[in-house]
């Protein structure tokens, strides 16, 4: 799943105040994302993505993509909590104000077997005679549990089983960019993930910028 931040320049008599300001709105912000995301809400988050993004694709791909991935998903996969590990500060190029942000978030996979999971057995192939192993070709939703226990999902910690659920707990390490335009009214996100190619969303200037929060 990929995010962006910009704002306005206030006059200097309060600037003293831009820097909380600016910092709870994007907060309040990041926190409406979040809520949606828990619910997988494809049609709210897709509200969240910086309009830059649908220069490249379209927003009804976008949210079409985002459903797809979603779906089957919401009996296996629970996300738990949300939290901003850091919100550096926010800093203007051009007419465009930015914020490098890093959240993890908690994520619960069911370690049950789904009930559309074909039990291991063996058949013997009528065409070439082979025996051959059902446990090799797993139903959707087994085939999917798998992929989230053991997928190679970059910066994913196991953190064991959660003793609540009985399910198999793992934190999720993630980076957004709040981006605020100058006529924008909300600050909007753009993911700084490597598959979501920021790249071709954000100018040079910006991510070497970016770069420098470490």
């Amino acid at each position: 799943m990929k995010k962006i931040i910009a704002g306005l320049v206030l006059l200097a008599s309060f600037s003293c105040n831009t820097p909380q300001k600016e910092e709870a709105t994007i907060r309040k912000r990041l926190g409406e994302f979040f809520q949606h995301f828990q619910e997988l809400d494809a049609d709210k988050l897709v509200d969240y993505y910086h309009p830059a993004i649908f220069r490249l694709t379209s927003r009804e791909k976008v949210l079409e993509d985002m459903k797809a991935q979603i779906a089957g998903k919401s009996d296996l996969l629970k996300l738990h909590t949300f939290k901003i590990d850091s919100l550096y500060p926010v800093f203007q190029i051009a007419k465009s104000r930015y914020a490098k942000i890093t959240y993890s978030a908690i994520l619960l996979i069911d370690r049950a077997t789904p009930e559309d999971s074909i039990t291991s057995h063996t058949i013997n192939a009528p065409s070439t005679g082979h025996t051959v192993s059902t446990g090799k070709y797993p139903a959707p939703q087994e085939r999917l549990r798998r992929e989230l226990i053991w997928g190679s999902e970059p910066g994913m910690e196991d953190l064991g089983i959660d003793q609540a659920t009985g399910w198999s707990k793992f934190r999720l390490k993630r980076q957004f960019v709040a981006i605020k335009d100058r006529d924008a009214r909300e600050w909007f996100l753009v993911s700084l993930d490597k598959d979501a190619s920021p790249n071709e969303v954000l100018d040079k200037k910006v991510l070497a910028k970016l770069a420098l929060y470490k």
